[in-house]
């Protein structure tokens, strides 16, 4: 650690000289969600004109099946066909970044199958489940299927997306949830659904080590702009920095660190950073993010499958 140490302190004094040879100003960060916007999974809509249509399959490979059986508009009233189905698939730790989604729940780290929003519309006025119905759902994974997993559903925390596998908590008119279900099959996951929205099929991972936070800083202004993301080595997982400290991750977890953000001084390009970790107790992490092309970040991020 000490040797790791003192390669950071040089690379960082080296950075600084390099900077100040060529007289490039200090970074003043600005926010990159527009390069999200751009390049995230788009929403894919889909036409049910009749109760034989289906089964819907988006381009990831998620398939979907329900009718107008099971939807009804918020007041009560009965839908009736045609109506539209939105899916988004994130199931890659691209995505999961692009999205700024990360499969965390609470605070704690979940091994996620995939996150899948589903929603539905009858013209511009979005459906609800009828009570005690549900929807289906298999998901795609070129993974080894784990055991142990259930439905997560996404609701809003702040500004962010949280998970709960919990569906009372988020419906108290479902009690017990006799309607949440994760079956695996040879090559998916069958689910049953009992909310539209956010669902994430996953399970909470567990490790025996203590747990630290890891605290991040950076040369440059407005450092608050700059988005980081641990992405794990051993497990299907991201988690999202907010305020440049992490939650807390078990100590020797090995992690790839993802900083992304844009530079007002280098003409509002995006800038970007990738660097290996092993966890340790109490650790700061120095960031140094460089300017990139958007191609060449896609491509970057293109690795965390």
């Amino acid at each position: 650690m000490a040797i790791a140490s003192m390669v950071a302190i040089i690379a960082s004094t080296s950075c600084k000289k390099d900077r100040a040879a060529a007289k490039i100003p200090a970074p003043n960060f600005a926010s990159p969600a527009s390069f999200y916007t751009q390049y995230q999974q788009p929403v894919q809509t889909f036409t049910v004109d009749s109760p034989g249509t289906g089964p819907i399959i988006g381009k990831e490979g998620t398939k979907l099946s329900g009718d107008a059986s099971i939807f009804m508009y918020p007041n009560g009233q009965n839908v009736y066909y045609p109506f539209t189905l939105k899916l988004i698939e994130v199931y890659t730790g691209k995505d999961m970044i692009l999205s700024n989604l990360p499969s965390i729940a609470g605070g704690k780290i979940l091994e996620t199958g995939g996150e899948i929003s589903i929603r539905a519309y009858k013209g511009s006025q979005e459906l609800v489940l009828k009570p005690g119905k549900k929807y289906f759902m298999e998901l795609d994974t070129n993974t080894n299927l784990l055991t142990g997993m259930s439905v997560f559903y996404g609701f809003p925390n702040g500004n962010y997306t949280d998970w709960t596998n919990n569906l009372t908590s988020l419906d108290a008119t479902i009690n017990p949830d006799n309607l949440s279900s994760v079956l695996n099959m040879p090559l998916f996951y069958d689910m049953t659904i009992g909310r539209m929205g956010w669902v994430n099929c996953a399970r909470l991972y567990t490790n025996a080590n203590a747990t630290t936070t890891i605290s991040f800083t950076s040369q440059g202004t407005n450092t608050q702009n700059i988005d980081v993301f641990l992405v794990f080595k051993n497990i299907h997982s991201v988690m999202q920095v907010r305020g440049l400290v992490s939650q807390p991750v078990p100590v020797g977890t090995n992690l790839t660190v993802v900083a992304i953000s844009r530079d007002s001084n280098q003409n509002n390009s995006m800038v970007y950073q990738a660097q290996d970790i092993t966890v340790s107790s109490g650790m700061t992490v120095t960031l140094d993010l460089q300017p990139v092309s958007d191609a060449a970040l896609l491509a970057a991020l293109g690795v965390y499958k």
